[in-house]
């Protein structure tokens, strides 16, 4: 297929390429009616620029990880940009042959990102000693990719590892302009990301929902205020870990969202660990949630959570090697007066998500 054919093609999206794949961005930006599909390109190359579109700051530059987080930021700056379901994002993080000594294998993954597909490839490059080889073989390899994740032509590198996960049409409104969720309101709520699901939650859940009397539902967001967005691949593995009517899935990113929407007209309960209660009195935690950061912004948020008959059950976290309960945080006296407490004495169980990815 020829670059002639994407750009008079209905899709268009984002490019963020790193460690390799410039002659990709070279490729099509050389040939009339680029500005049709490349809306906008950016080659973070260090480590610095790249910490600006990544999470975890420890994350590997070159993995698949990385390519997909580069693929799905690129996909949310295409929806920003036009509103259309015939965008994508690209993203490829790349290893090759340099001036240096380089530990482990020369490598890339190419993640491509749209609204019914996540889709991520390994390539190696066992026959290709130089540099200039490596990048043409590499920008041959993303252009297939591509096209092929648009359905545009067939995968002309099959030999090449290839993961394809597809979103349900029933989940797509979730990576929507539009505030969605998907499954039941109710009264009580565990929000979390999850990753991965284990004992402490189950038993925070069975305790909360002794404890208020009520049923208590699982949230997740797909669009968290501090943690990477989740993609096809990852809402999968999530949702795999719960029973259907366990879990809603929203994206909403702020407690004023979930409370907006979630609540069936009476008061709600978020369960929720001290940590996160703590974020409600940082100014920052606006930021994440795109409202004007200001100390102002904060107190009208909590007071429409106040307003909206929120409540917060609250459970003490092992943190830095000490447990900490709320008085161990100077919140604003209306936050206060949303949490109700549950005392070490009562519920401790020091296991962390992080603990078992470790």
């Amino acid at each position: 297929m020829k670059v002639e054919h994407l750009h008079s093609s209905p899709w268009s999206g984002v490019f963020y390429v790193t460690g390799g794949g410039v002659q990709l961005l070279a490729n099509l930006t050389s040939v009339a009616g680029a500005s049709n599909t490349v809306l906008a390109a950016s080659i973070p190359y260090s480590r610095r620029a790249l910490d600006t579109l990544i999470v975890e700051p420890n994350q590997g530059a070159c993995t698949g990880e990385t390519a997909r987080e580069l693929a799905f930021r690129a996909f949310q700056e295409s929806c920003m940009q036009k509103l259309d379901e015939h965008v994508f994002g690209f993203g490829l993080s790349a290893s090759l042959a340099t001036n240096r000594m380089k530990k482990g294998e020369l490598r890339a993954y190419i993640a491509v990102q749209t609204s019914s597909i996540s889709q991520v490839s390994k390539v190696t490059f066992e026959n290709f000693e130089s540099r200039r080889d490596q990048e043409q073989y590499l920008s041959e390899v993303a252009w297939g990719k591509l096209c092929s994740a648009l359905y545009l032509d067939k995968d002309r590198f099959p030999e090449v590892s290839t993961r394809k996960q597809q979103l349900a049409t029933t989940l797509q409104p979730l990576y929507g302009a539009k505030a969605a969720y998907v499954g039941m309101k109710s009264t009580a709520f565990l929000s979390g990301s999850f990753n991965p699901l284990h004992t402490g939650h189950r038993r925070m859940l069975a305790h909360a929902r002794s404890r208020l009397d009520c049923e208590v539902q699982y949230e997740l967001c797909v669009s968290p205020f501090d943690k990477k967005p989740l993609d096809f691949f990852d809402l999968h593995d999530r949702m795999a870990q719960f029973e259907v009517d366990q879990l809603v899935l929203t994206n909403f990113s702020s407690f004023e969202e979930k409370s907006k929407h979630l609540s069936n007209g009476q008061a709600i309960t978020f369960v929720v660990g001290v940590d996160t209660i703590s974020r409600l009195a940082d100014t920052n935690y606006y930021t994440y949630s795109r409202v004007q950061t200001s100390e102002t912004t904060m107190n009208e948020s909590i007071q429409k959570l106040h307003d909206r008959n929120v409540r917060f059950l609250v459970y003490g976290r092992n943190l830095g090697n000490r447990f900490v309960t709320l008085k161990d945080f100077e919140l604003p006296p209306l936050l206060t007066m949303l949490c109700e407490e549950v005392s070490e004495q009562e519920f401790r169980l020091d296991i962390t998500s992080t603990d078992l990815r470790l």
